[in-house]
């Protein structure tokens, strides 16, 4: 998942170090997959819209299989969702973040991405209007707040 960072306006990024930076995606990828689990959760896609009913004999079938929530919308073993981390760690010398959703729930999840058949477009994985938000406002207030820190010495 890529996000794109809107850095503010005046900012003198050559004040900034590697490591400071490679902190901070690391954070925002973090908080990336905290805000996607919470969201999902609710039953929401990454645009904040309620996810797709489940068809009556979808929620049939997984009552069968002693599903806890049958009638909910990627909400049965939780192993997709629960599983999302960071995959790809930041550093001085590499600084790229990445998440994703486990190697076991990468098909599961492509079907739910792009839909399949009948089975309608469920987007709870990536960069919404709501999250880019939040991480944009978390990177103005770091870099603010680390460059004030470096100034104060």
């Amino acid at each position: 998942m890529k996000i794109s960072v809107k850095f503010p306006k005046g900012i003198p990024f050559f004040e900034l170090k590697n490591q400071q930076i490679a902190n901070m995606l690391n954070d925002f990828a973090d908080t990336s997959v905290t805000h996607i689990k919470a969201e999902t959760k609710k039953g929401k896609d990454i645009d904040g819209r309620k996810f797709t009913k489940l068809r009556s004999s979808t929620a049939k079938l997984k009552r069968k299989k002693g599903s806890k929530t049958p009638t909910k919308p990627l909400m049965d073993t939780d192993r997709m969702r629960d599983g999302i981390y960071r995959n790809k760690t930041a550093t001085k010398l590499s600084l790229e973040s990445q998440i994703k959703v486990p190697n076991d729930r990468q098909k599961v999840a492509s079907y739910h991405l792009e839909g399949s058949g009948s089975l309608p477009v469920r987007k709870f994985f990536g960069v919404g209007k709501k999250l880019e938000s939040k991480i944009n406002k978390l990177i103005k207030l770091r870099i603010k707040k680390l460059i004030a820190v470096k100034r104060k010495r």
